[in-house]
């Protein structure tokens, strides 16, 4: 449809399908190590992902934190971790191929410090330290 290149990692249950009938901008890489993995996540222009009834997914924000926006459906929890027109862009099923070409005419508003210091919010070592901070509330609370 649009004819830009579109390197898809992994592969489900759709792969040789998709592999099948994709044209030559589409790349099929399979499985990816971690490493090489972010080094595609550092190359890319965005991050797009269609998963439907994705719970959290942490793809988008490895993504982000490569400094690259998230382009996502309005679903789940790319809701909660994706600010709609900051970190990336959240669309409606149906209307990727008009939020793809909406991201081109505005790419330039991504600004990767930003994009890169909201995905730090979601780093392991914060996380700990908010469930550890919840556990302790409950723990000193006298029933």
């Amino acid at each position: 449809m649009l004819g830009l290149p579109l390197y898809i990692v992994g592969e489900g249950h759709l792969y040789k399908y998709l592999k099948k009938i994709s044209k030559k901008n589409i790349t099929f890489c399979g499985f990816i190590p971690e490493n090489d993995l972010f080094e595609l996540y550092g190359s890319c222009r965005a991050f797009v992902i269609t998963a439907e009834n994705e719970d959290f997914g942490l793809t988008p924000l490895e993504a982000m934190a490569s400094g690259k926006p998230v382009i996502a459906v309005n679903e789940g929890g790319f809701k909660e971790t994706i600010i709609n027109g900051q970190t990336g862009i959240l669309y409606e099923r149906g209307k990727l191929v008009e939020t793809i070409n909406n991201f081109i005419k505005n790419e330039k508003i991504f600004d990767v410090n930003v994009i890169k210091k909201h995905a730090a919010k979601f780093d392991i070592s914060i996380f700990q330290s908010k469930l550890k901070n919840i556990v302790n509330k409950y723990m000193n609370i006298s029933l």
